[in-house]
């Protein structure tokens, strides 16, 4: 996930929005199996890792709203399937 979260960092506001997108698909698949949905939200809510190279999604939605306020309703259908 970390490898598909770049696309958050993108100058281009199609591509974070396609980012969006394609993680509002991943995890609708993710959260149906119990073990998966384990492991996509401890990435989703993880803090910076130790080499400071992956972050996990939640910190990736906020930089991307930082620069692209227009894709804030994907981020918010992102995170009505988290709760």
């Amino acid at each position: 996930m970390a490898a598909l979260g770049c696309g958050f960092y993108s100058y281009n506001s199609d591509v974070v929005i396609l980012t969006y997108q394609l993680f509002v698909s991943l995890f609708e698949e993710l959260l149906k199996e119990p073990d998966l949905e384990s492991a996509a939200m401890k990435w989703f809510l993880m803090a910076q890792s130790a080499d400071e190279s992956s972050q996990g999604g939640l910190k990736l939605m906020v930089y991307s709203l930082k620069y692209h306020s227009e894709s804030a309703a994907n981020a918010v259908r992102w995170l009505k399937l988290l709760c």
